[in-house]
């Protein structure tokens, strides 16, 4: 082996290596959108993926429900569109603020029109995607009627405010948990899950 001529040089195996480095980075993203778009796809509230100047570009069904239109009629629209007039200044507002980073997550309530004519309340919840240059690059919405959570209520053993519950102490956040998914994962209160 010691006489045989070298087929690949140091530089070629370079060249190999952050090949296949690049090769898994692209597959590790593919994967992550992958699952984020099933995510995106089949959240129980509406989402919506927007640019800078407010035009969906992406919807889910759930916001289509919400809303009262199809996928189709939403992309390329704006969001105000929707808005009742007496709200929409507030929409704006709030919208410049993330436009100019002001702020990277607002949350409001308006009314959104649906094509019946009936009002509905819809509860906003908008973050900001940066680029690398931090300039604007999407703008992400979730929106869930007066009604969400659909059903059910929260009621904590021992009994104690929310805000006790999920309180920092010690480094982490406390979390309500239902019996049934604790005993599934074999935790106990207490536990701190990473």
């Amino acid at each position: 082996l010691v006489d045989r001529e070298r087929l690949w040089s140091d530089d070629h195996i370079a060249v190999l290596s952050s090949a296949a480095g690049i090769i898994s980075q692209a597959l590790a993203r593919s994967d992550a959108e992958q699952r984020f778009g099933l995510a995106f796809t089949n959240a129980p509230l509406g989402m919506v993926l927007s640019g800078p100047d407010g035009r969906h570009i992406q919807v889910n069904q759930a916001y289509c429900d919400l809303v009262g239109r199809t996928a189709p009629d939403r992309i390329g629209s704006l969001a105000s569109d929707l808005v009742h007039p007496d709200d929409q200044k507030a929409l704006a507002r709030e919208h410049a603020l993330v436009l100019h980073g002001v702020r990277d997550q607002i949350s409001l309530e308006l009314r959104v029109v649906r094509p019946d004519g009936d009002l509905i309340w819809a509860r906003l919840h908008i973050s900001s995607v940066r680029g690398g240059d931090g300039k604007l690059a999407l703008v992400e919405m979730k929106a869930v009627d007066s009604a969400y959570p659909l059903l059910g209520e929260l009621t904590l053993d021992p009994k104690m405010p929310l805000a006790d519950l999920l309180a920092e102490r010690d480094g982490a956040f406390g979390a309500a948990v239902d019996s049934t998914l604790l005993a599934r994962f074999d935790l106990k209160l207490g536990d701190r899950v990473n």
